[in-house]
């Protein structure tokens, strides 16, 4: 009888279970694997098609010229502003011989001028009711806020900024006008304040260190609750968000590229800024909370952003175009020859000592930014008529050595600071002596460098001088190359006192050097002698008056001073300028000229120290002249036929027959974006 059950192998069972059980990792993982690839897939379609979308909007974007011209000398991309309807805009410009207010409609037509007087007037804003407009102005000699009837008329002083510096580093700048705190916000001393316009008192809203805080470039979020800067740290200008009151700041970009010039959208959650992009400013755009910024523009000049209109449809931006060829002109001759044609800017040219070769630094950019300390150096030979190019490495204000086998440049590091590198003339190895250099600056239009130099060569080629403030003062010091070592020539602790300008006398032994007293009542300007080895140090000269250093004449006996009336060094054209020789040490005075509608940062002696070239403006138009400093008549060099054409930072050949110097142009341009999204997904 045959019995209902079964018998079953448990060995085999036993395999097949361990079979089956070792391949279910395997499946598990190619399911995983399977998912993860499906999921990539599906993140990469959706962030193409938004990236595309992106795109798309971002092309759309219509772009319209509002209004253009050639820029006067130190002016700088303008910051127009919408009227409160987004029918009118208002900029200041120095088209008109000075900088003045002018309004015009955005559906075209001319502009009109509403201020006409020899003041500075710039950061022109709107009323909430669109009627006025506040404006800041230096009339009376004291920066204070002023506003005028939108259509012209006269102006009514509502507010003088107590100690307000204008300088580039230091901006003053209207921020806003508050309809619901009756209030005009504005930036001075690198802080936010609020001008009640009923008691015209005015609030300060943040509490940045004047002295050490680098913020700048302030905005107004459309509450009133925070504001948006920029703050530059270790070398780095990001934006950062603050809300007003207590509250901690907080980054809002990261990137290793600058960011400018921060505008709020009127939703306020989007913020709109200048960004560098491959070295150009462009336009891009951020909203908080986002992953990333988008770009709106890829223009091939700098771009800067200006203004939202109250409904959020329209941007104003403005572009700044410039143009700089280096030319030389025969001084016994006059002819006239250009010497590089490239595009964008080719300027502060130094020749060799055997007047074969010229160094300068260039940006193949159509605008500089206002930024010369990012280019590149350029090496060319002069002879022949096919110049050939030696080498180019990232650097400016090139200085050969006296036997011109070595140049020496600066080039700013990732911390911000200015080191100092010198390079063979042929090109090759490259190596850094020296960090923390300071730079005495330059002009914006045109780019004079201030200084005869911030560094210059020992004539025995070993040795460099320079002014550095790394121990938290101004002080002169010397590098030796051969080994590398930095030496203190002077001892100063005063933080009010900047030196600059190091110039060796002939015999290597000693130095002259030019400090300024900032915010005293004494003499402002001093030009010191030093006595290198025994670390003596003489004032041969005090002025209340600029005073700029060109150069040790009669055989290191003299200094060469160049005097300008007021009690800043600024590029522009004074009505006269007085050469001065200088004993030394005594430190007697001889006059010995006058030179008339010149400007005195352009000042620079021959190689025999018997001559001086200097840019003037005499007959209406920038030229080169020349004057003998033992006595004759100044003689017009050049042949400009253009007023708005200028000249920069001159270079004589070693023997004295051609002079180098940069012909700049620079043109402004206001441009409206009519199409901007009001909604969308910008993340």
């Amino acid at each position: 009888m045959a019995s209902g059950l079964r018998t079953v192998s448990l060995a085999r069972t036993t395999r097949e279970e361990s079979s089956r059980l070792e391949r279910l990792p395997t499946v598990r993982a190619m399911g995983v694997v399977l998912i993860g690839l499906i999921a990539a897939f599906v993140f990469w379609f959706l962030r193409r098609t938004d990236d595309r979308l992106g795109t798309e909007w971002i092309a759309a974007l219509q772009h319209t010229q509002l209004v253009s011209w050639k820029n006067e000398p130190g002016e700088s991309p303008p910051r127009p502003r919408f009227s409160p309807d987004g029918k009118m805009i208002a900029f200041a410009s120095r088209k008109g011989g000075y900088p003045d207010l002018w309004v015009q409609q955005t559906l075209g037509g001319a502009a009109v001028q509403i201020t006409r007087d020899e003041w500075s007037d710039w950061s022109p804003l709107w009323s909430p009711d669109g009627q006025q407009i506040a404006f800041l102005s230096n009339r009376g000699g004291e920066v204070g806020i002023w506003v005028i009837p939108a259509l012209g008329g006269v102006p009514t002083l509502l507010h003088l900024i107590p100690q307000a510096t204008t300088g580039r580093l230091n901006p003053v700048n209207l921020i806003a006008w508050s309809a619901k705190r009756n209030a005009i916000y504005y930036e001075a001393q690198r802080n936010l304040y609020a001008l009640d316009l009923t008691s015209r008192r005015a609030t300060a809203l943040t509490s940045f260190d004047p002295h050490t805080s680098r913020v700048m470039d302030l905005s107004l979020s459309p509450d009133e609750r925070r504001i948006a800067y920029v703050d530059v740290q270790g070398g780095q200008a990001d934006i950062w968000i603050l809300p007003l009151g207590e509250g901690k700041p907080e980054r809002v970009t990261a990137s290793q590229d600058e960011e400018r010039f921060p505008i709020w959208h009127p939703d306020g959650r989007r913020l709109l800024y200048a960004c560098k992009w491959g070295g150009i400013y462009q336009i891009c755009l951020w909203a908080l909370g986002g992953r990333t910024p988008k770009r709106l523009t890829s223009s091939e000049a700098d771009l800067f952003i200006a203004d939202v209109s109250l409904d959020g449809r329209r941007l104003l931006y403005s572009l700044s175009k410039d143009e700089s060829d280096i030319w030389g002109v025969n001084v016994q001759t006059g002819q006239e020859v250009q010497v590089t044609t490239e595009i964008g800017l080719e300027l502060w040219p130094a020749v060799s000592p055997d007047g074969r070769l010229l160094a300068f630094q260039a940006k193949p950019e159509s605008s500089a930014g206002g930024d010369l300390f990012h280019a590149h150096l350029v090496v060319r030979t002069l002879d022949g008529e096919d110049a050939a190019v030696r080498f180019t490495t990232a650097g400016f204000d090139p200085a050969w050595s006296p036997d011109g086998r070595r140049l020496a440049f600066l080039r700013r590091g990732s911390d911000g600071q200015l080191d100092l590198w010198i390079v063979p003339a042929s090109g090759g190895a490259e190596r850094r002596v020296t960090r923390g250099v300071y730079h005495g600056g330059y002009g914006l239009l045109p780019f004079y460098r201030l200084q005869t130099r911030d560094f210059s060569w020992a004539p025995d080629g070993r040795r460099l001088a320079y002014a550095s403030m790394r121990t938290g003062a101004s002080n002169i010091w010397i590098t030796t190359l051969d080994p590398v070592e930095d030496v203190r020539v002077t001892e100063n602790a005063d933080r009010a006192l900047v030196f600059s300008c190091p110039l060796w006398a002939p015999d290597g032994r000693r130095l002259a050097f030019v400090s300024e007293t900032r915010g005293a009542s004494e003499a402002r300007w001093t030009v010191w002698v030093s006595e290198v080895e025994r670390k003596v140090m003489l004032p041969i000269l005090r002025s209340q008056d600029v005073v700029r250093l060109v150069g040790w004449v009669d055989s290191g006996a003299a200094l060469l001073v160049a005097i300008s009336a007021g009690s800043r060094l600024v590029p522009y054209m004074a009505r006269e300028i007085r050469l001065v020789r200088v004993t030394v040490p005594e430190g007697k005075r001889e006059p010995l000229g006058v030179l008339v509608e010149a400007s005195v940062v352009t000042v620079h002696l021959s190689p025999n120290g018997r001559t001086v070239a200097y840019v003037s403006r005499a007959d209406g138009r920038d030229n080169v002249w020349t004057l003998a400093i033992e006595g004759g008549r100044a003689v017009k060099r050049t042949e400009n036929r253009d007023p708005r054409v200028y000249f920069s930072t001159l270079a004589w050949a070693p023997d004295g027959r051609i002079l180098y110097y940069g012909r700049q142009a620079s043109w402004s341009v206001i441009k409206m974006i009519e199409n901007f999204p009001e909604k969308g997904d910008f993340r």
